[in-house]
């Protein structure tokens, strides 16, 4: 709180504007494109309590998080993603009495690479049926994101996407079984990790109509006959 004497001795006051500070970033970090971060900082004022202020977290183009009250401590934190042309955050806060103040930083935001997926089986050398469950596997992974943090999705171009289970190993490794209907079939992996960004490999393959069990059939030597101990018989 400030005080201001004019000539007729009275006594006027001055509101403080309140402040505020990013911790979280400084000029020049870098960051990944459509990755979720957390953006931190502090507001004050030295004459309004946290719960009497209003902070921003912006960036030049849209609100990051929607303007709110500071915690109680005076900290402030928004869990947000920034596009390629979103490089200066800002961090504003204003008092009941439009005093305003503002923080911001310039960061570095680089674009996250796509994912990459490799389908093992199925294969177009083997034989599938279309009542026996074929295997599904490849191996995915991702520069910047864990693969457990990938989804998965097996689509065929005759019975479109099917049902299995989207979330590979934390080796990278995926495997599950599906069935599909008998006739050519273009097999389409897709892999896509936390940014949205996709990758896609495929594979040609033929089914079968319904397995059918083998036949076989003695031919010699016939039922019932009889050879001395020792002697070659013929199969």
């Amino acid at each position: 709180l400030s005080f201001a004497c004019t000539g007729d001795d009275s006594i006027t006051t001055v509101n403080a504007a309140p402040k505020a500070r990013i911790l979280s970033h400084i000029d020049n970090d870098v960051e990944l494109e459509n990755y979720t971060i957390e953006l931190r900082g502090t507001a004050t004022d030295s004459n309004h309590n946290p719960e009497e202020l209003t902070v921003l977290w912006r960036s030049e183009g849209r609100e990051l998080c929607p303007a709110a009250p500071p915690n109680p401590d005076g900290t402030t934190n928004c869990e947000t993603s920034l596009s390629l042309s979103e490089e200066t955050i800002f961090l504003e806060v204003s008092d009941p009495e439009n005093a305003f103040g503002e923080d911001r930083v310039t960061l570095e935001i680089i674009p996250s690479g796509p994912p990459t997926g490799t389908i093992v089986s199925p294969t177009n050398i083997e034989q599938y049926y279309s009542d026996v469950p074929i295997l599904f596997s490849a191996t995915v992974s991702d520069a910047e994101a864990d693969p457990e943090d990938l989804s998965v999705q097996w689509s065929s171009d005759v019975d479109g996407v099917l049902s299995m289970t989207p979330n590979p190993l934390n080796t990278g490794d995926y495997e599950d079984f599906a069935s599909l209907s008998s006739g050519p079939h273009r097999v389409t992996l897709e892999v896509t990790d936390p940014q949205g960004n996709t990758a896609y490999d495929s594979v040609d393959i033929t089914v079968g109509g319904l397995n059918q069990a083998p036949s076989c059939l003695i031919t010699e030597p016939s039922d019932g006959s009889s050879a001395e101990q020792g002697s070659l018989i013929f199969l």
